[in-house]
């Protein structure tokens, strides 16, 4: 891969989206890429908004991702999803949380999932929502939210790292009491993961290269 891969991480406050970020790049270092992140936070209003900035490649770069050059977009909540569309393009892959978290304060207008979805998929087609919130409350651990994500992206095959090499990084990041049910939560994201694909017919192994 002679690109810079560049990842889109996003959600609110509480959602372990720094960790995953760490996971990814942990996984990403060991393969001998280049790895640079970092993070925006915004406003506590719904818990905190967080937005980490991921990328990786063989040459020097910068950390903060462009406008429209996200390769991937990892949204732990439906609407910090669509506050990241200034970074997709047409070829972004975005996988979504299928989930809002109503904000706090009142008074406060926000669009609904199906409004959040047309205004996506007026930049990009490529879209993978995961019930993520109601896999981990099966697993009762509704904190692997984050894990089940990144089973999802495991289960596009886009990046250049195996579900091994994912799980690994995970091993190596939580403490071991916490691996079974993430390994749990990892698998049963890239199964449903492959199934949306395959359902919505999605083609996505030359996405990124």
């Amino acid at each position: 891969m002679n690109k810079i891969l560049t990842l889109i991480i996003t959600g609110v406050g509480g959602q372990g989206i720094l960790t995953l970020s760490e996971i990814i790049g942990r996984a990403l270092m060991k393969k001998g890429f280049n790895v640079k992140s970092t993070e925006i936070h915004g406003l506590a209003q719904r818990g905190g908004s967080v937005i980490s900035h991921l990328k990786a490649g063989f040459t020097e770069f910068s950390p903060i991702a462009d406008d429209g050059s996200a390769d991937v977009v990892i949204g732990l909540e439906a609407l910090e999803t669509l506050r990241t569309a200034r970074y997709m393009n047409p070829k972004t892959i975005v996988l979504v949380n299928d989930n809002i978290i109503k904000p706090v304060l009142p008074k406060i207008n926000i669009p609904d999932k199906e409004e959040i979805y047309v205004r996506i998929k007026k930049i990009t087609k490529n879209i993978i929502k995961i019930d993520a919130d109601s896999i981990a409350r099966k697993l009762n651990a509704i904190q692997v939210i984050n894990t089940v994500m990144l089973g999802a992206l495991a289960g596009t095959e886009v990046l250049p790292l195996s579900s091994n090499e994912l799980l690994n990084a995970i091993k190596e990041r939580i403490a071991p009491k916490f691996y079974l049910v993430n390994e749990l939560a990892f698998n049963e994201g890239y199964e449903i993961s492959k199934q949306v694909i395959s359902e919505i017919g999605l083609h996505l192994k030359e996405k990124i290269s």
